[in-house]
């Protein structure tokens, strides 16, 4: 039987993920059009992709991600769930895979905690990613300078891009 690594199984989660959400999003309110603030409408869905530099020991590198998040309406559009997924193409690949958590204490503020996975080297190490991040809308999409820290290994990955995002 074929064992897949880590990166292998990050990727296909993604991806499926990334796919199955216009269907999770159908099955959500959509305003009518005939609404005065449909174009202000809240989306519960949101799928972004990470382009980026990741920072440690003074080297920096090119980063790339993706996450999914949902925001549960009865939370008043203070809280958002999902999982993310980064990957960093340094001397060696490594990245982070992790359950997401968002507040947003208000506007389009968001600060976020995410514990998960790093791998590096074929190795796995318990993680925890801090950071914040401001939404500006535009429709349904999104752009949102990002800066985030992710904690592991007694070492410290400083992480800034941008997300460009839509909501769904």
């Amino acid at each position: 039987m074929k064992r897949y690594s880590l990166l292998q199984s990050l990727v296909a989660f993604l991806v499926v993920s990334l796919c199955s959400l216009p269907v999770l999003a159908a099955t959500g309110d959509t305003p009518s059009p005939d609404d005065d603030d449909a174009h202000h409408a809240h989306h519960a869905w949101h799928a972004a992709f990470f382009v980026g530099s990741s920072t440690t020991h003074g080297q920096s590198y090119a980063a790339f991600g993706a996450d999914v998040l949902y925001q549960p309406s009865f939370l008043k559009q203070r809280v958002s769930v999902g999982l993310l997924g980064d990957i960093v193409l340094a001397d060696h690949l490594h990245g982070l895979a992790a359950a997401n958590v968002v507040f947003h204490p208000f506007g389009n503020f968001g600060a976020n905690v995410a514990p998960g996975v790093f791998f590096v080297d074929g190795h796995q190490y318990a993680a925890i990613r801090t950071g914040v991040s401001y939404n500006f809308a535009f429709g349904n999409a999104s752009i949102a300078p990002t800066l985030n820290w992710d904690f592991a290994h007694g070492e410290v990955h400083r992480n800034a891009g941008f997300m460009f995002g839509i909501g769904l």
